[in-house]
């Protein structure tokens, strides 16, 4: 399976309070996936998506109260958890 975040991935830092479009490709995750924010290896608590359609694509406004950091990274996974995989390099928030 291959798991490609090319938002924030390539970007690499995301502004609190825009809209960016976050992007992957795992056509083996199946129909239905979620998105979760680890920070620094511990997740943060924050889920960025109920489950949605595993289409490619989400736009996440990145909120305010997030603590800007270095050290992000994206979780991508199926909602019975039966897969899962993260963004391959930390990303920043600021």
């Amino acid at each position: 399976t291959v798991l490609v975040f090319p938002i924030p991935y390539k970007v690499g830092t995301l502004t609190r309070g825009v809209v960016h479009t976050v992007t992957w490709y795992a056509p083996n995750a199946g129909t239905s996936v979620k998105l979760k924010l680890w920070k620094n290896g511990v997740f943060t608590g924050y889920y960025l998506s109920g489950a949605i359609a595993n289409a490619g694509s989400f736009n996440w406004t990145v909120p305010m109260s997030l603590t800007p950091g270095a050290d992000y990274k994206l979780q991508l996974y199926t909602p019975d958890y039966s897969w899962s995989d993260y963004s391959d390099a930390f990303f920043t928030i600021d």
